[in-house]
């Protein structure tokens, strides 16, 4: 009966043992699978927002032309008016000197 006791003791002794070491290694395979995961979101979330700043650049871009563009416009446009009350001031000092 010794014999017997013994080999169950040893039994789950070495199911326990194996059963600790499985856990273990398994706990550091999770860990280092999850840390693979999260470096791989990481990465992904990066990518995403350089692309949308890649966007935003060009869209930027766009715009500092639209502006140019409209600033030269405008500017032509204040040219235009400030000859036009040019002509208009000397034709109203031209009038009133014809009419004194």
């Amino acid at each position: 009966m010794p014999i017997q006791i013994l080999a169950l003791l040893i039994g789950l002794a070495s199911t326990a043992f194996g059963s600790v070491l499985t856990l273990l290694i398994s706990k550091r395979k999770n860990k280092a699978e999850t840390l693979g995961i999260e470096l791989d979101n990481a990465n992904k979330v990066i990518s995403i927002w350089r692309e949308l700043s890649e966007e935003q650049i060009c869209k930027v871009q766009v715009l500092e032309i639209k502006i140019n563009e409209l600033v030269k416009a405008l500017r032509e446009l204040e040219d235009k008016y400030e000859k036009q009350c040019d002509e208009c001031s000397y034709k109203k000092f031209y009038n009133d000197k014809k009419s004194a």
